[in-house]
Order: structure tokens, then sequence, then C-alpha cells
């Protein structure tokens, strides 16, 4: 009948916040329309020793419906299984023009009877018009069950074409398959998986039981711990077939399909998590370019001028880095009122100089640049924006 407890966001976690501003947090305003809440009072300094408004313990609820569950929201990177496959991440199938030709994100998930995946992918013609399903537009997914066992069998894996056959023209591609195990006879029911076409492309859900990615000799045991090779190619078809390829693996060629070899290493994780390793169990090699599927801000980065003309910078600003804390990477925006040379560095807490990001006369528009920290250390950096007599500073964290 009355109120027994409360939840609160503030610097001093205290009733009295109705009538006593000391407590309060710190609000800012960003570029984009955006909020920075920082848990610090701007009068007393007190600041919230044990922030907990970090990483919320979303439950891990998935639906086949081609939206992204809110549970896909806490994987950051390739070590709890999101990745990132911009163009540049293609293979032997050759590169697609630029991100909006095609690039993709990729969510992977576990639990005891499925895989599953979530896909967005970037791709400015979809199209489903050949009749062999790696021909058209297509998320392939090769599967290694147990890279410690010798191959006695052929490949698994399974595909999703971006359109179902029945939307394609024309209409009777029998060949084309949604997700279906190389193993087996028939597909996935629908209720396995789902897709949706998109503004700038196409959305792909699926969930496949372990006990199809299986062979006589290999197997994959869903447990904390255990592993399993896996390699992905995303295709790009504009005119009639298969143009070029996006790719997550440790050996970038189209052979991923019968070659575990070149196959990356999944391990099972807590919390329905994976940790995606573009190296080989099998052979030890391992992607010298293993960052490039890294891009915490899950957004497509599309190919386009950095000078946005539909909307002018009227200032010249340095907006907060975006995720802070960060690990390893994070993006950086700033705004350019009018054309002048732009140099934005960024430095250690002694005021040692650690990376340049940009030097260089940039026209009037709204930029972004992001910055790689993998070969600092944990700590609090600052990061400087000079255009002209004008400087910004802010600081930013890295935590490893």
């Amino acid at each position: 009948s009355q109120r027994e407890g409360s939840i609160a966001w503030s610097a001093v976690l205290n009733d009295n916040v109705w009538n006593t501003p000391a407590n309060h947090g710190t609000v800012e305003f960003l570029a984009d329309n955006k909020l920075k809440l920082v848990p610090t009072s701007t009068r007393s300094g007190v600041e919230n020793p044990h922030p907990s408004w970090y990483l919320p313990d979303i439950p891990f609820a998935i639906e086949m419906d081609a939206t992204m569950d809110p549970w896909y929201n806490k994987l950051t990177g390739p070590d709890d299984g999101y990745v990132y496959q911009p163009a540049r991440a293609f293979n032997t199938n050759g590169a697609p023009d630029n991100d909006k030709d095609l690039s993709a994100l990729l969510w992977i998930a576990w639990d005891e009877t499925y895989l599953y995946f979530y896909e967005e992918v970037a791709d400015n013609v979809v199209h489903v018009n050949n009749a062999t399903t790696w021909q058209n537009d297509v998320l392939e997914v090769y599967i290694d069950p147990d890279p410690t066992a010798a191959i006695t069998t052929g490949q698994l894996g399974f595909q999703m074409t971006s359109l179902d056959s029945a939307d394609a023209d024309p209409a009777a591609l029998a060949g084309v398959t949604n997700v279906l195990g190389y193993n087996t006879t028939t597909g996935a029911t629908p209720e396995d998986y789902a897709r949706k076409k998109t503004d700038n492309g196409y959305v792909l859900e699926g969930r496949v039981k372990w006990e199809v990615l299986k062979d006589a000799t290999r197997a994959i045991t869903p447990a904390v711990g255990s592993i399993f090779g896996m390699a992905t190619m995303n295709h790009d078809n504009d005119v009639t077939q298969r143009e070029g390829s996006i790719s997550w693996a440790t050996v970038m060629n189209d052979n991923v399909w019968n070659t575990p070899a070149n196959h990356g290493t999944v391990e099972f994780l807590a919390d329905h998590k994976v940790k995606m390793t573009a190296a080989s169990t099998r052979s030890g090699a391992v992607n010298d370019s293993a960052d490039v599927w890294y891009n915490p801000g899950k957004i497509i980065k599309v190919d386009v001028p950095e000078r946005e003309t539909e909307q002018v910078p009227v200032v010249f600003d340095l907006s907060q880095n975006y995720p802070n804390p960060f690990n390893p990477t994070t993006t950086i925006n700033y705004n350019v009122a009018r054309q002048a040379r732009v140099k934005l560095v960024v430095y250690n807490v002694l005021g040692r100089e650690v990376a340049t990001l940009v030097d260089d006369v940039k026209s009037a528009g709204r930029y972004s640049v992001q910055f790689n920290a993998s070969n600092l250390s944990t700590g609090t950096y600052l990061y400087r924006l000079s255009v002209g007599d004008q400087v910004f500073t802010k600081k930013m964290m890295l935590l490893k």
C-alpha cells in the first residue's frame, strides 16, 4: 500500500535528491542529440564510487523474427560473439566495391539445443536470381565440429539466402536453400529462421540444432570451454552471379567450404556467449588482421565522403568518444564549421603524444574517426582537436 523501495541514478543514492541538488549527477549535452550522464556532482564533487548502470542483466531470449533481440546488445566484439565484416574483409572470390555494396554485422549465440545467428547486411542490390545458392546474395556458415579429430567425411554447413526463392524472379529456384545442414535431407522448419529486406540491404536470423552439425567422427559438445571450427561468407550478386565475398575466417579463401584448416576457432563461454578467434586449431595459422572484425558502435560504416552535405555544422566541436570506457577501439566525432587545417591527437596523462588521428585540411562538415588502442595499456587518455586558434580537449578511459 506504500512505497517499499526505490532505484535511482544520482551521485548520492539518497531519497533527498528531491531537495538536495548537491547529490545529483551531471548531464552534458553532446552532438547528434545525445546526452552524457556522469554520476558525479558538479556542486559537491562527490562521485558515485560504484556505478551500476552499465550492461544490464538482459535475459537470454531469442525469437526468430528478423529483429535484433535485446540480449545481443551485451556482445561487444569477437571475444564474445559479435563480428563486423566490412568490404575490406574480402576473400579470394573478390572484393565488394565498398561497404554499401556489401558489409555485414553478425552476432552468434548458443544454448544446449541450438546455434543462433543474427545478421544485418548492407547490400545496395539484393538478388536471388541464380539457381545455385552460393551464386546469390547469401550467408554461408561452415562448421568443423571437432577440429582435433581427423576428417573422414564431407564438410558441414548451412546457407540462408537474402530472399526466399518464392520472392525471387524467377520464382521456381528449387536449388535455393534456406537453413540446411549438409548432412540432412530436409531444411529447418519455418519456425527456425526469418528474414526481411531493409532500406540498405537485408536481415537474416536463424537457429540450427547441434545434432545436425555432426558427422560419424565429429560432434559438437555445447558446454563452456568446448570449441569448434567455423568460417562464414556473405556473397554479393548484383547482376546474375556472385561477384565478391566478405568473410570471417583464419585464411581468407573461398575454400573454407571444404578446408577446415582455414576456419577460425569458436569457444563456448558462459552466459550463452562465444569467443571467436581468427586462428586455426588444426593448422596453428593466425589471421594477422583480426582487428578488422571489431566495430563497437554496431553501425555499418558505408563508404561515403566524410562530409555530410545535408547539414553543415555552424561551429567547431569535439564530441565525447563512444563507447567510453572502451576496449580496444572507440569512435570520435568532430565538427568543422569551415575549411581549415584540423589536427586530432591522443595523449597520455603525462602529456606524451601516443597517436595522431587527423592532420589534414578538412572542408566544412561532420567527421568520424576510429581510434584503436590495442597497443596501449589501461588508463586515462586525452584527445585534443586543434582547428586554427581553437583547441578542444576531452578525456577517455581505456579498460583492458
